[in-house]
């Protein structure tokens, strides 16, 4: 009996230690790296888009309201800017996939693009690749279980989507599987481009803030299609526009699942076979790793950084400059449609829009939903740090004449005037827009919107310079996931009554809508005191920690 035990044993320890086996196991943990931030993306995406359709009924009860939410909304450029085009959304199906479609279709191809990335990429800026190749996997086997992964994420998130929506709502199953496909196609397409980017970049940090700028640029010409003067098929220039013309079972197209599929194959495929053409650590598009801190002749520290935040400052600010413009144009659309729909009013009103009949407390309203571009370059800011640190590019700290704190406070300085550049690009933005179409907003109320963007980047960047001080490990995982779960949260609250507590953890809740509000002076110097005491708790207790290369 024993020896029968005994054989079963070394039998099942010689099938794991097959390329088979090792590779399974390999792929477990990347699903265990993937799950703690993964379970927090899938509860707040699948409550949102079950809470949306659910209130469907109560928002609007009659079939009649339904239709003239649908005239008055279908083809009106402000509300398919923010939500997308519009089709049959007197339909359950209809308005859900437009009306939690098109806040939910970012965030998870944002999502998409931070999981891909991270197990494509961040082992091997760490130096744990290389433990790994020494055995029997090959560089292949180990990135088609990164990808992989995120894979099997998204089919979980797809199944319980489709199991949420039809058990909270009156959805058809065609009309729940389409939504969730078309969610889960985005995540794909996206997280397989990023998965190609990080081949072609030196790190994991340049090659995502390259994809989350291509996420925003190409937001924006989803919204720019919807303008009376472009094109119809500017739409199926970018993924956004597929997502929106995928509509209903009976009017929409099944095109965008095919291009989602076709796009995600082929930049897997292509990123497969680059992988095995690239040095480890290195970069095929724009040179090699860089160490941190300034190279021989050892040139200005300060012309160092600004040069290594140049392509995310330029990235962002153009998304923000295209988004904020294009929301701009639309303003008076906006404000055309309340006249002829003031029922309407009263569903913004749950987004906090006090007065929609103002074209600057719409201005108000998009630009507060557009923090998240300055609040997003500060998280990949300080994400972008710990890299530096846990691939071990802060070695030369070591060996230069160069303190950890002055590399650090120098970085953080570089970044903060990004966000300043990035909030004021926003809010002029705007005005320009708005300025296009005869509605001219005010310089003044311009600067005040921008300005009003950078407390709440500050503080997000005090947040993760404190996590890098105390436990960098969690550095990035952790800011990304609480920024954008806070801001989940705070559009969840417009359909569920959410506990008041719950809510006053968000940072979002205390954003006003500058200008269509006044500046909140108090919040705004809160926000500023917390993110600077983060800052400085942060440095000082990187001054005082190892150096930690994962």
């Amino acid at each position: 009996m024993a020896g029968a035990e005994f054989a079963v044993e070394k039998s099942s320890e010689t099938a794991r230690s097959t390329p088979l086996g090792i590779w399974l196991r390999l792929l477990r943990h990347h699903l265990r790296l993937l799950a703690p931030s993964g379970a927090v993306w899938i509860i707040g995406l699948v409550l949102t888009a079950a809470i949306v359709a659910g209130v469907w009924i109560d928002t609007f009860p009659t079939e009649q309201e339904r239709i003239a939410l649908a005239i008055s909304v279908e083809g009106n450029p402000a509300f398919e800017a923010m939500f997308g085009k519009a089709i049959q959304i007197h339909t359950i199906e209809g308005f859900t996939m437009w009306r939690a479609g098109g806040p939910l279709f970012p965030a998870i191809v944002i999502w998409g693009m931070l999981a891909a990335t991270r197990l494509a990429r961040t082992d091997e800026d760490r130096g744990h690749d290389e433990l790994l190749l020494g055995g029997v996997l090959s560089r292949r086997a180990l990135f088609v279980s990164a990808l992989v992964a995120p894979l099997l994420v998204v089919t979980v998130y797809a199944g319980l989507t489709m199991a949420a929506l039809l058990a909270i709502s009156d959805i058809t199953v065609p009309g729940s599987m389409r939504f969730a496909f078309g969610m889960a196609g985005g995540f794909t397409f996206f997280g397989a481009l990023g998965a190609l980017l990080v081949q072609l970049t030196p790190s994991r940090s340049i090659g995502l803030r390259i994809g989350l700028g291509i996420i925003g640029l190409t937001l924006a010409i989803r919204i720019l299609s919807v303008l009376e003067q472009m094109p119809s098929w500017l739409s199926w220039l970018t993924p956004f526009g597929w997502f929106s013309e995928i509509g209903t079972a009976d009017i929409g197209s099944n095109a965008p699942f095919v291009l989602f599929g076709g796009g995600s194959v082929i930049f897997a495929a292509t990123a497969i076979t680059l992988v095995r053409r690239r040095e480890i650590h290195g970069s095929l598009l724009l040179g090699e790793r860089e160490t941190a801190g300034p190279h021989p002749p050892y040139e200005s520290l300060w012309k160092h950084e600004v040069r290594q935040d140049a392509p995310a400052l330029i990235g962002f600010g153009a998304v923000g400059v295209l988004l904020a413009g294009i929301f701009g144009m639309v303003a008076n659309d906006f404000v055309e449609f309340i006249a002829e729909f003031p029922g309407f009013a009263a569903f913004l009103a749950e987004f906090g829009l006090t007065d929609p009949t103002d074209p600057a407390a719409y201005i108000g309203l998009i630009i507060t939903m557009l923090v998240l571009v300055p609040a997003l370059y500060a998280a990949g800011l300080v994400a972008g740090i710990r890299e530096d640190e846990a691939s071990g590019r802060l070695a030369t700290l070591l060996i230069l004449p160069l303190e950890r704190s002055r590399w650090l406070i120098t970085r953080l300085l570089v970044g903060l005037a990004g966000i300043i550049v990035v909030s004021l690009l926003v809010g002029f933005s705007a005005m320009v827009g708005t300025s296009i179409t005869g509605t001219m907003l005010d310089p003044i109320d311009a600067l005040r919107a921008g300005l009003n963007l950078i407390p709440i980047a500050v503080l997000f960047i005090g947040l993760g310079v404190l996590i890098f001080g105390i436990h960098p490990p969690l550095t990035g995982p952790l800011v990304y996931t609480l920024l954008l779960a806070s801001f989940l949260l705070v559009l969840l609250d417009a359909f569920l009554d959410i506990p008041g507590w719950i809510i006053a953890l968000s940072p979002f809740e205390y954003q006003p809508m500058v200008p269509g509000e006044p500046a909140n002076l108090a919040v705004s110097a809160v926000f500023l005191a917390l993110g600077l005491f983060g800052v400085g708790a942060g440095v000082i207790a990187f001054r005082r920690r190892d150096m930690m290369m994962d």
